[in-house]
């Protein structure tokens, strides 16, 4: 496992762990996050606007919200969709399968990153 240590005073005592995605053809990655993620205070989950919420996705999903954990779900890569109308229906997506799939509704926050980079 790579360290990185960031000298910021309220990140003192913050530990990020990446971890596998749930759909690895390696059934240790699976194993691994599975193992890993029930231990988390707050779990970034990130899916791909290519092929938001997979069905492996949702299933992982479902046991998060068991496991009563604070998320926020990332949508990645939605700057490659070229329409403003397909960004929203893939944000209109996850949003609504969240709330079937957690039982609360959620909103999100589209930003695109390449306005971040430094």
């Amino acid at each position: 496992m790579d360290e990185i240590c960031v000298p910021i005073p309220w990140l003192e005592h913050v530990v990020i762990v990446d971890t596998p995605g749930t759909n690895a053809l390696d059934q240790r990655h699976q194993t691994l996050t599975q193992s890993i993620v029930p231990q988390a205070d707050l779990i970034l989950f990130v899916t791909s606007a290519e092929r938001p919420l997979s069905q492996s996705e949702g299933k992982f999903l479902t046991e998060i919200s068991q496991w009563g954990r604070k998320l926020i779900v990332v949508i990645n890569k939605i700057d490659l969709l070229p329409k403003e109308e397909d960004r929203r229906l893939v944000l209109d997506y996850v949003n609504q399968n969240i709330g079937s799939l957690l039982g609360y509704n959620s909103s999100t926050i589209s930003k695109d990153s390449r306005n971040y980079i430094v």
